[in-house]
């Protein structure tokens, strides 16, 4: 069914009261929202999943779009519990009204993305420590398992716009851990992810490795190095 949008005031499962609307992609509509049963942290995110954006006659669209929303959850879950840092921590998942919604961390700050287009272009030193932090993040996310068939684990989507640096702290967090519009099942049966021009060849051909990941944060960081966004970026 089709989602039903949330307008500031508004309460979500008895509990979430919504503050602002924030943005929306391929995947999920982002609220910002205060918890009325904790006192702290006092802010979250909430995802809504965009279910209008699939095509409601295509039964087997919508179900791989709440498959993906439920693994999402599912690794965030896991993350946190893991105690991966630079990753918004994982709050609450619940169905309500044939809605699906994640809750998690509300990470105060802007995007690469936002910060390339304000200042253009970052310096040597900062790109060094843009790809020391992130790295990290990245090595410690492909070193875990979800699965009892030891399935790894890679993001497949490092863009400008999914990376966010954190205000207080100066920290950068990997965010966004759903798969973006190109994520469809294709009629071959496999599963693509990425963003074009950021994902490597053989995400499109269904395969993903360490290296994939690694791509495409030296996609971005020629980016944010240069200034110029790679060619046919769309985001």
């Amino acid at each position: 069914m089709p989602r039903t949008k949330k307008e500031p005031g508004e309460l979500i499962n008895k509990r979430y009261r919504v503050l602002s609307y924030l943005s929306e992609g391929g995947q999920g509509t982002i609220y910002l929202v205060k918890d009325e049963k904790s006192n702290y942290p006092p802010l979250y995110v909430i995802k809504q999943l965009n279910q209008d954006d699939q095509n409601s006659a295509n039964a087997n669209a919508i179900e791989v779009a709440v498959k993906r929303f439920k693994q999402e959850a599912e690794i965030l879950k896991y993350l946190t519990q893991d105690g991966i840092a630079q990753i918004p921590s994982y709050e609450n998942y619940f169905e309500l009204d044939q809605e699906y919604y994640l809750v998690q961390e509300f990470i105060k700050g802007k995007t690469l993305k936002e910060i390339i287009h304000a200042v253009e272009r970052l310096n040597k030193f900062q790109i060094i420590a843009l790809l020391q932090d992130i790295l990290n993040i990245l090595s410690r996310i492909h070193s875990r398992y979800i699965t009892p068939d030891n399935n790894a684990m890679y993001h497949r989507d490092i863009k400008p716009s999914n990376l966010m640096w954190e205000e207080d702290k100066g920290h950068i967090f990997i965010i966004d851990f759903g798969t973006t519009k190109y994520g469809q099942v294709t009629e071959t049966g496999y599963e693509t992810y990425g963003t074009p021009p950021y994902a490597p060849l053989e995400l499109w051909a269904g395969n993903v490795y360490p290296s994939s990941d690694i791509y495409s944060l030296g996609v971005t960081a020629i980016q944010a190095l240069t200034g110029q966004a790679p060619r046919g970026d769309s985001t």
